[in-house]
């Protein structure tokens, strides 16, 4: 299956805004949110071999090309985990499970404390629980994009300069072993040349600053999930810090498993995809956790 073909593409309206998304497969159903910089196209491998046993649902997330711009500018991580379970309910899906990478790992952390009784499981790849991301010196070296990307005025013209070079150097930072990036790249770069499409993307970014909306929220993006949990990361992740990922497992005791793929980095699931793939299978086959 080709997942580039845009009659592949499903059209759906929640919270008054039109997704756009990949269905495809049958069984237990999946969805499976993408991060920064990235698109539903990231997960075309894992879909092409999970959807033989499961619904696997892959939406562009809010802002995403060519899911559409919110008018309001709400990129906050509790309106998107409500825009993936209108999407459930729109499609009379019960219950489901969540994979989701970077900031799609964010707002699968959020709908599992959000929607737990809907929710079965949730994967996380390269994204630790926001609970355990303390402001040491080595992640704030580490994630030093975030501060890079957060200035409003000055991000979207920086990281457009020379059609885009900023995502390269993002790419060979946070995967140092990924040598094949340039399909996913350009692809991106594509999209990101719309209209408003690089202002939607880093509006995630843009949504941290709003620190009494995320004070509020902090309860809910604080908790810690009550569902089995599978987090997968890469030894090689430019963006984050192990030890996080370490204290996870430490604390999260039960129904939690944890996986560290020795040379792969950001983009592990598609450095790697048959690890992500094994990994997926083990854990979705088994009745509760690993």
């Amino acid at each position: 299956m080709n997942l580039l073909n845009k009659q592949a593409l499903n059209h759906i309206l929640v919270n008054n805004l039109e997704y756009l998304y990949i269905k495809h497969g049958n069984g237990p159903v999946i969805f499976f949110l993408h991060g920064f910089p990235d698109s539903a196209y990231t997960w075309s491998i894992i879909i092409d071999e999970l959807s033989k046993n499961y619904t696997c649902i892959v939406p562009f997330l809010r802002g995403y090309y060519p899911t559409e711009i919110p008018k309001d500018g709400d990129y906050s991580m509790t309106t998107i985990a409500t825009d993936i379970n209108k999407i459930a309910s729109a499609l009379d899906i019960n219950t489901y499970s969540v994979v989701g990478h970077d900031w799609g790992a964010t707002v699968a952390y959020t709908m599992a404390n959000m929607f737990p009784k809907r929710i079965a499981k949730i994967c996380t790849i390269g994204m630790p629980h926001p609970k355990f991301l303390k402001p040491t010196f080595s992640l704030l070296y580490k994630a030093r994009h975030i501060i890079y990307l957060m200035n409003e005025e000055k991000s979207a013209k920086r990281v457009s300069k020379n059609h885009f070079q900023y995502l390269t150097k993002l790419y060979k930072r946070w995967s140092p072993n990924w040598k094949d990036y340039n399909k996913t790249r350009d692809q991106i770069m594509t999209d990101f040349s719309k209209e408003g499409r690089i202002k939607a993307a880093l509006g995630y970014y843009w949504q941290l600053k709003n620190k009494a909306d995320n004070l509020e929220k902090s309860k809910i993006y604080n908790q810690l999930p009550q569902v089995p949990l599978l987090t997968l990361v890469g030894k090689k992740d430019g963006t984050v810090v192990l030890k996080q990922f370490k204290q996870m497992e430490r604390e999260l005791k039960s129904d939690f498993k944890l996986f560290i793929h020795p040379t792969a980095g950001h983009f592990l699931h598609q450095e790697n995809p048959l690890f992500v793939i094994n990994a997926l299978k083990m854990f979705f086959a088994k009745n509760k956790g690993y």
